[in-house]
């Protein structure tokens, strides 16, 4: 957990607690990031070959899906409207990312 012998005789039991909480939420996160990295590779090789062959390329939550993706779509569900990018103007700058190549 990163915490000396020396700095554990100075804080309290409910301190410890909370050291140790947040030690294993960490360990838990970085388990995800993880996954999300090796998910990302996959779907980068998947997707590289499917377009090549189909054109149809699955998005990633449905090619690999992760139980941190509901997570993910709930906290973007809860930000405010101002900070959703509008479906019409991202449509419209994928078209000339598109038109550029």
């Amino acid at each position: 957990m990163g915490i000396s012998p020396g700095d554990l005789r100075y804080i309290t039991p409910y301190e410890f607690n909370l050291l140790r909480e947040g030690h294993f939420k960490q360990r838990r996160d970085d388990y995800y990031h993880e996954w999300e990295r090796a998910r990302f590779q996959a779907h980068t090789v998947y997707a590289s070959v499917t377009a090549l062959v189909s054109g149809e390329i699955d998005p990633i939550e449905t090619f690999y899906p992760l139980p941190t993706d509901k997570d993910r779509k709930e906290a973007i569900a809860a930000l405010p409207v101002a900070r959703k990018i509008d479906p019409d103007y991202k449509a419209a700058w994928e078209a000339k990312m598109n038109a550029i190549k």
